[in-house]
């Protein structure tokens, strides 16, 4: 399994007027259990004061699943290709993360005796790419404001981790 995140941080300031910048990360595709780190710029005080952000996580999950019953009688297989990706923020807050994931329900036959994830009692699911979104918007409190404002840049952990899943 392969996760690309997107990781994307909307800031909005209020001065004499009301501003609003967005920053992008997109981190490449990479095999799961991993972790990354983002780096997103401060916020600039010289233009106001921080009001707010907005951190969006969208992740893709790509890969395929191999199955094979080993049993003497067929089985109803539950299948779940999934990732957990989490984002935590320098004082340990820790966004909600998005579970990127495809369920398959299968039949599988009894088993053929040739463990290949193909004939009677093997499958593969080729060509999975799932994706999830979750977005959250801070403050309060103050304090994580403050991790976001000043000069130059912040850099937030990102890890990715496969929670695939299989029963029959």
């Amino acid at each position: 399994m392969r996760i690309s995140s997107s990781l994307a941080s909307i800031l909005i300031a209020a001065s004499a007027h009301a501003e609003t910048h967005s920053f992008s990360v997109v981190l490449r595709a990479a095999p799961t259990n991993w972790a990354r780190s983002a780096t997103l710029p401060k916020w600039d005080p010289s233009n106001g004061t921080l009001e707010s952000i907005t951190i969006t996580l969208t992740p893709t999950a790509e890969g395929s699943l191999a199955l094979e019953n080993m049993r003497p009688s067929p089985v109803l297989s539950h299948a779940t290709f999934a990732a957990a990706v989490t984002v935590t923020f320098p004082d340990t807050t820790v966004l909600a993360w998005p579970t990127p994931q495809a369920i398959f329900d299968d039949t599988l036959g009894a088993f053929d005796g040739i463990v290949d994830f193909a004939g009677n009692s093997g499958l593969t699911h080729t060509g999975i790419s799932a994706t999830d979104s979750v977005s959250t918007t801070y403050p309060p409190p103050a304090s994580f404001l403050a991790l976001f404002t000043g000069l130059g840049t912040i850099d937030v952990p990102v890890t990715a981790m496969d929670t695939s899943s299989w029963s029959s």
